[in-house]
Parts: C-alpha cells; structure tokens; sequence
C-alpha cells in the first residue's frame, strides 16, 4: 500500500510541477482566454451525446429491427415467489 501511495505521490508531483513550468509566461488574461469556447463546445457535445432519438434505433441493423418485438411484460409479484416455492415443496 505504501508503494501505491508513493508511486501515486509522484505521479501528482511530477504533473504538478510540469503545470507549473508551462504556466511561467502567461497572464493572467492568456490563461483563462479560451474558456468560454470550451465550455461550448463542451456543452455540445454533451447534447449530442445526451440527445433523445424518436423513432426506430439507427445503431441496429434493419434485420433485427423486422424480428418480433416482445410485449409488456410484468415485474414479479411476491406471491408468484411464494406460489413457486409452495409448488417445489408439494413436490417433494
């Protein structure tokens, strides 16, 4: 565990300090310059990846979209449970 943790501690300094050297001759101002088009885009692609498809599944193919699509089905009922298991016993 200790060897995770110190394999991990270095990971973190090294990132750190590699931050910190490509940051030394940026303002303030040139850091924070390209947010509000990457917040965009962001958001974007959130919505496209997140977006409602109506209508039949494009990813599926048009074969499997002819087979039988099954009906409602029901969740179990806890008696069902109780009626199976009552069933095995009288079996017994």
């Amino acid at each position: 565990m200790a060897d995770y943790h110190a394999s991990t501690q270095q990971v973190i300094d090294a990132a750190e300090e590699e931050n910190a050297m490509s940051r030394i001759d940026m303002s303030d101002r040139s850091q924070i310059m390209g947010i509000r088009a990457n917040r965009n885009q962001e958001r974007d692609l959130e919505r496209e990846a997140n977006a409602w498809e109506f209508g039949p599944d494009p990813k599926t193919s048009s074969e499997s979209s002819q087979s039988p699509v099954p009906g409602y089905v029901p969740p179990p009922q806890p008696t069902d449970k109780l009626r199976s298991i009552r069933e095995r016993m009288l079996k017994k």
